[in-house]
């Protein structure tokens, strides 16, 4: 039986930092882009990207943190 690749390696901190510091605030101007040519309910998903943005962002690169 094959086995799902994400069960092989986990992202490091730093790489997740990284990818959600990208991937948050493209999400939200995607999201108020649809939400201006479609529908309003896509601010609702703006928002929460907006705020996942934040969060991902106020926490802080892990590699940068004293241990």
């Amino acid at each position: 039986m094959n086995h799902p690749w994400w069960k092989y390696r986990k992202d490091t901190p730093e790489e997740e930092y990284r990818a959600y510091r990208i991937l948050y605030p493209f999400l939200f101007f995607l999201c108020i882009f649809m939400a201006i040519v479609h529908d309003r309910w896509w601010y609702v998903s703006a928002l929460v990207c907006l705020v996942q943005a934040i969060r991902a962002i106020a926490k802080g690169n892990p590699a940068k943190k004293s241990v």
